[in-house]
Order: C-alpha cells, then sequence, then structure tokens
C-alpha cells in the first residue's frame, strides 16, 4: 500500500509538472510565489568597459541556448528528473539554478520547505525532528486506518450483496423443492441441506477459539458438497439422461417385439390346430373349401395384425415422448439444484475471503507503519550526512583557494626566473661581445666560428625534434659535442625533464587532439554531483549528450567558461596561457586534465629551453661577426 501511494504521488507530481512545463512561460516575468529565501541572483547584465559587442553578444546567446537545450532535455524525461531530484535534493546545476522554470519545477517535486532547505542550510533542534517524526507517524496511521476501514465497508457491501443472492437463491431452492418429483433428489436434497446447516452450527459454535479447525472442516464440506455437486451434475448430464432413455426405448422394443412374436407364434399354433388338422380325410371339394376358408382367415388376421402393430407403435412413441419430456424436466431440476449448491459454497467462500483479508490488512498495517518509522529514521540520517558534507565542501573549498594562491605565487617566481634569466642571456651576449673582440687570432676564431656553426645546427636540429614530438636523446647528444665546455648549454640541457628527453613532448596539435578528450570528460564530469554513485554518473552524461558546449572564450569560473578559455588560447598557440587557464579547475575535472597538464608543461619547457639554447647560439654566432 505505502509503494501504491508512493507511485501515485510521482504520477501526481509528473503531471503536474507536465502542466507547468507544456508552454513554456516567457524569462521576463517574475515569479510571484518565489520565497525571499530562495537568493535567486539576476543574469549579470553589466559588461566589461573593455569588452566588444560582438564578445557579449556571443557570451549572452551561449548562455541562453545552453540552459534552453538542458532544460529541454530534463523536460523531455519529467518523470525521470523528479525520481532523481527527490533522491538528491541538493542537485542544483549552476547552468539552471537561475532559470525560471526549474526554480518552478523544484518546487513542483520537492515544494517550496524543500527547496528553501536545499538553498539555504537548515538549522533545526532534535526536538523539531521529533515533532516531525511524530507528525508524520501519526498522518501515516490516520491514512492506513482511513484505507482499512474503507477497505472493510467494501468488503462489508460485498458480502451484504452475497447475502441477497444467497437469499434469492435459497427461494428459488424452496420453489423448486416443491416441484420436485424425485424421491431420490429430494432426500439427497434435504440430507445436504441438513449437513450444510449442522457443519454452519458447529462453525458458529467454534469459531472464536478454533479458527483452523473451522477453516479446515469448511474445507471438508466444500470438498463432499463439490463432490455431490459433480455426482448429481453427472446424473443431470445430457449424455447420462439419454443413455438411460434410450435403454428405456430399446427395453420398451424388445418386449414389444417379444409379446408380437408370441402372439403369432400362438396364431400359427392355433392355425395348424384347426385348418391343418384332419386333412387327409378330405376329399378335393372339401380340401378347396378349407383352402378357401384359410386364406380369408389369413387375410383379416394379417388384417387386424398390421392395425395392432400400428397402435403398439403409437403407444411406445407415447410412452417414449413421456419418458424423454420427464427426462429433462428432471435434468432441469437436477441443475437448479446444482445452482442452490453452489451459491451457498460461494456464500462461505466470501466469508472466509473476507475474515482472511482483514487479517492481512491488519498485518499490513503493522508493516507499513514500520516502514514508515524507518524511512523517517532514514530521511534524518541522509539530512545530518547532507550537513556534513556541505561542511565538509566548505572546508574544502577553502584549502582549494588556499592552494591557488600557493599556485599563483609561484607562477609569478617563476616569471620573475624567467625574466632574471633573459637579463643573464642579455648580459652573457654583452660578454661574448667582448669576447669576440679580443679574439686576435684567426686560427682560433675559425675553430670558434665552426664550433658555433656545429651548434646553431645541432640547435635547429634539436628544435625540429621539439616540433615533430620525436625524443631528444640524439639531438641533445648532438649538441653537447657540438658546444663542449659550454656551461650555459649544459645547464639548460640538465633542466630539461628526463621524460621528454626519452620520449618527446608532445606538439601542439597532439596537445590540441588530447583537449578535445579532456574537455568532453571535463564537461561530461563538471554534471556528476558529488558522491551520487553510478546513478549520478549516468545522469551527468546524459545531460552532457543533451547539452552543447559554448564555443569561444567567455567569462565566468565554471567549468564549460574554463574549458573555452584554455581552448581559444590552445588554438591561438598560447600553451602558457591555457596551462593557467586549466589549472582554475577544481574537483572532477581538474583530477581529468591533470595528465593533460603536465603534458602540456612538459612542452613548454622544452620550447623554453630550446629558445633559450637557439638565444645562446645566436649570441655565439653574433660574436663571430
Amino acid at each position: 500500500m505505502l509503494l501504491s501511494s508512493k507511485a501515485v504521488a510521482v504520477r501526481a507530481v509528473i503531471r503536474k509538472s507536465q502542466r507547468a512545463f507544456s508552454v513554456p512561460p516567457k524569462t521576463t516575468i517574475a515569479i510571484k510565489t518565489a520565497q525571499p529565501t530562495l537568493n535567486v541572483k539576476p543574469p549579470n547584465t553589466n559588461k566589461p568597459p573593455n569588452s566588444s559587442v560582438d564578445t557579449a553578444i556571443t557570451n549572452s546567446s551561449t548562455g541562453s541556448s545552453l540552459s534552453k537545450v538542458l532544460l529541454l532535455g530534463l523536460l523531455s524525461t519529467p518523470a525521470a528528473t523528479a525520481v532523481y531530484i527527490k533522491q538528491n535534493p541538493e542537485w542544483n546545476p549552476a547552468t539552471l539554478k537561475d532559470d525560471v522554470r526549474w526554480i518552478k519545477f523544484r518546487e513542483l517535486v520537492l515544494g517550496n520547505e524543500a527547496t528553501d532547505t536545499t538553498l539555504a542550510p537548515m538549522k533545526r533542534t532534535p526536538e523539531d525532528f521529533s515533532s516531525a517524526i511524530n507528525n508524520a507517524h501519526n498522518e501515516m496511521k490516520a491514512e492506513n486506518e482511513e484505507k482499512v476501514e474503507s477497505k472493510a465497508d467494501k468488503l462489508d457491501k460485498k458480502l451484504e450483496k452475497a447475502a441477497k443472492k444467497a437469499v434469492k437463491a435459497e427461494k428459488k431452492v424452496a420453489k423448486l423443492k416443491n416441484e420436485l418429483e424425485f424421491k431420490k433428489v429430494e432426500s439427497e436434497v434435504h440430507k445436504d441441506e441438513g449437513f450444510v446447516e449442522k457443519r454452519d452450527t458447529k462453525a458458529a459454535a467454534v469459531d472464536a477459539g478454533a479458527a483452523s479447525a473451522l477453516d479446515k472442516k469448511q474445507d471438508d464440506a466444500m470438498a463432499k458438497a463439490r463432490d455431490e455437486i459433480a455426482k448429481l451434475a453427472g446424473e443431470a448430464s445430457p449424455d447420462q439422461l439419454f443413455h438411460q432413455l434410450d435403454n428405456q426405448i430399446q427395453a420398451t422394443t424388445n418386449g414389444l417385439l417379444s409379446a408380437l412374436k408370441e402372439e403369432s407364434e400362438a396364431a400359427a399354433a392355433e392355425m395348424d390346430k384347426h385348418y391343418m388338422s384332419g386333412l387327409d380325410e378330405l376329399d378335393a371339394k372339401s380340401l378347396a373349401i378349407r383352402v378357401a376358408q384359410l386364406a380369408t382367415e389369413m387375410k383379416h388376421r394379417s388384417k387386424w395384425e398390421a392395425v395392432r402393430l400400428l397402435e403398439s407403435l403409437r403407444h411406445m412413441e407415447e410412452n417414449v415422448q413421456k419418458k424423454s419430456t420427464e427426462m429433462l424436466r428432471r435434468q432441469s431440476e437436477l441443475h437448479k439444484e446444482l445452482l442452490a449448491r453452489e451459491l451457498r459454497l460461494q456464500r462461505e467462500l466470501l466469508s472466509r475471503q473476507m475474515r482472511e483479508e482483514i487479517d492481512a490488512l491488519k498485518k499490513q498495517y503493522s508493516d507499513d507503519l514500520a516502514r514508515s518509522v524507518s524511512q523517517q529514521r532514514m530521511s534524518l540520517l541522509s539530512e545530518l550526512q547532507r550537513t556534513f558534507d556541505r561542511e565538509r565542501k566548505a572546508i574544502q573549498e577553502r584549502y582549494n583557494q588556499q592552494l591557488e594562491e600557493a599556485t599563483q605565487n609561484m607562477q609569478k617566481s617563476f616569471t620573475d626566473e624567467r625574466a632574471k634569466r633573459v637579463q643573464e642571456l642579455k648580459e652573457y651576449r654583452a660578454e661574448l661581445c667582448a669576447l669576440g673582440e679580443a679574439l686576435d687570432s684567426s686560427s682560433t676564431y675559425e675553430a670558434f666560428s665552426h664550433r658555433v656553426h656545429k651548434a646553431s645546427m645541432a640547435a635547429l636540429a634539436l628544435s625540429d625534434r621539439v616540433e615533430a614530438a620525436a625524443p631528444l636523446r640524439s639531438g641533445i647528444r648532438a649538441l653537447r659535442e657540438a658546444a663542449r665546455n659550454d656551461p650555459f648549454i649544459d645547464a639548460a640541457i640538465k633542466s630539461l625533464p628526463q621524460e621528454a628527453i626519452e620520449q618527446g613532448a608532445p606538439s601542439v596539435g597532439q596537445l590540441q587532439e588530447r583537449f578535445k578528450v579532456v574537455k568532453s570528460v571535463g564537461h561530461r564530469t563538471a554534471l556528476v554531483p558529488e558522491n551520487s554513485g553510478l546513478i549520478g554518473q549516468a545522469f551527468g552524461t546524459a545531460l552532457s549528450l543533451l547539452m552543447i558546449p559554448p564555443g569561444g572564450p567567455i567569462e565566468g569560473t565554471d567549468t564549460d567558461a574554463v574549458l573555452s578559455r584554455a581552448e581559444f588560447a590552445l588554438k591561438s598557440g598560447d600553451i602558457e596561457k591555457a596551462v593557467e587557464e586549466m589549472k582554475a579547475l577544481s574537483g572532477l575535472p581538474a583530477q581529468v586534465s591533470h595528465d593533460w597538464i603536465s603534458a602540456a608543461q612538459s612542452r613548454l619547457a622544452v620550447e623554453q629551453t630550446a629558445k633559450v639554447i637557439k638565444a645562446h647560439v645566436a649570441l655565439l654566432a653574433a660574436s663571430c661577426s
């Protein structure tokens, strides 16, 4: 019963949601029933002073189309969305949380109080929890009592109808009893009635303390009654009756034929006695007279025998018709008797079924009550767990903020270090120029020029391998051989990651291809609620298939905005900017993009080292001129 009531409630919510979203309202209409605690922020229409008109148009159109597509995907399956929100009330995507229709849909599913609870932290005391449990318990108890009473009323009505039918059937049986002529059927009916009345009396006497024994006796009595009914049905069947009628007809016919045969034999004997005796003593004339008399007698006898035979056949047909009429009347009476007995059995079965249903309702009420209390307890525990999760999430956000600040400080120090190195390169260039001016020997100058030329070729070859994303071991070996005893190049080579030397750094094209996969997975994981399990992941995947990621760089701190800016920077060739944007991610999208960020940083380190080496070699070449 509880499951059916839940199903009815879910269907009602689905019908409300379908009626509410059958004609989507315009976004400019304000919600009159919105609660003050919802804290719904209006969409930000302020434009940055340096943003262009095209960028603003792109951002606004992309955001509105994204929310419309997501809302359309959710409303295409309102039943699944309603069930999921009911199980995860805290789930509220950032893309839809400011949408008027989404807020209205959440209010329909969760109610105003549940919506306020999701958006604002609840502050309840144990007394509130206990009062809520008591109220729910009382409501469930009243609802179950009403259902039990309604079912009991229905059963009473059924029993009244069955009793009326039984009374009518008994009247018909009494009427039929007065018309019965067969003593055997009458005695069997009276015997069966006495047996049923006796069984009913015994059942009423021991009903309070022996319900199981009563049921057993009732089953036995009903089985016996059914056997008797089956026996009567066999006797009243058309085949049995016609078989008996056929036997009687055959017996009558055989008797009639036997009588005719005896009469014919007696007549033949009489003729032999009267007309055949003394033939030897008669003369021809007397014999002719005797023959004529015999012919006349035979003629009269044949005539009267035919008349008598016709009369016997007519009498036999009347007897057969009378017996068939009696058989049909007996069959009708037996069928009426069977109907009366079946009605009495149905009345007994309905009484027993009513008692069983009442017992089942009592048991179901107790089970539903225990289940309701258990569900209330589980809901309170889940609410406490959600509060704990919110506190933990706040702590995690503070930690992430501190980590981001530390990362920014490290990035700033890295920028300062790079500027310092550039300054040192400039100083090295000045020193090399001074060293070139000090070279006074042509042989030394030629050897230095040859070494610089080999170093330049090795640096170009290293740059080509970097662009081809090939392993750098052979290029580094050639560069070290060309630039022997050059501490700057040795230091630059040692700063390269060992993985890039062995396997090579990914190219810009490879990073762009990998970024497509990272963007797709990050877009999908951004829609998956935390600690939601397989259902949340499947739901996030379905939403990601319905949503269209925004194109172009857009402002914002959500995952789609960060991915769009990183993609735009990567397409422009600014890997450093893309890495900086990707580091702003958090949660599951940050874990998904970790490997890509490492690969991009490896690419940046290799490119910067190659540029530094090329600049150093260029300074050496400039010192030779």
